[in-house]
């Protein structure tokens, strides 16, 4: 007889991610979570929390890599990022990221204290850059500083909270001509 696996570590991992993504999207400044204020949202014991993670921060790095691996999950496949127009899957990434800019604020801002995930979302546009660019982030000069690019312009994007969707299709689309003249081309 096949043991199936426990649901209950699953479920208290995503408990402790939402839970923290709720909490710091209500702060309009970069403030540390404590461990009791994102147990009490999430339901769960303190020794729970330090049965899956060691930091508040690998909370909300766990929670970052769960919303980037879904959006990259639902985008469409394979387009093709050297053309005149952004394709569509960029400007859903940055339509997400707007939607959710108090959760990304708090990760990207230069004060933000949750330095795990910040390096959770830069190794994700590292990642994204290379697959797409056909180079390698790491050793690639022109290919670092799109990474940069597209760091920074996150971090402005997600200050923003007075766009309709032409200002931020009319942003990703300057976003994009500039990416395009910088990021080296796939051979």
């Amino acid at each position: 007889m096949t043991q199936r696996p426990d649901p209950r570590p699953e479920a208290a991992r995503t408990a402790l991610a939402e839970a923290m993504v709720r909490l710091v999207s209500y702060e309009e400044q970069s403030v540390k979570v404590a461990v009791s204020a994102l147990c009490a949202e999430a339901g769960v014991s303190r020794p729970t929390f330090y049965r899956h993670f060691k930091s508040v921060d690998e909370v909300l790095a766990y929670a970052i890599q769960m919303r980037l691996e879904s959006l990259t999950s639902s985008l469409p496949p394979d387009e093709d990022f050297h053309t005149a127009e952004p394709p569509e899957a960029l400007v859903q990434i940055m339509t997400e990221v707007w939607r959710e800019r108090p959760l990304y604020r708090q990760v990207l801002r230069p004060s933000s204290p949750y330095a795990t995930a910040k390096q959770t979302a830069q190794s994700w546009v590292e990642e994204a850059l290379a697959a797409e660019l056909g180079a390698d982030v790491r050793t690639n000069t022109r290919a670092v500083f799109a990474a940069g690019g597209v760091l920074a312009f996150l971090s402005m994007l997600v200050e923003s909270d007075d766009l309709n969707d032409e200002g931020l299709r009319s942003i990703v689309e300057e976003f994009f001509s500039i990416m395009t003249t910088l990021a080296p081309k796939s051979n």
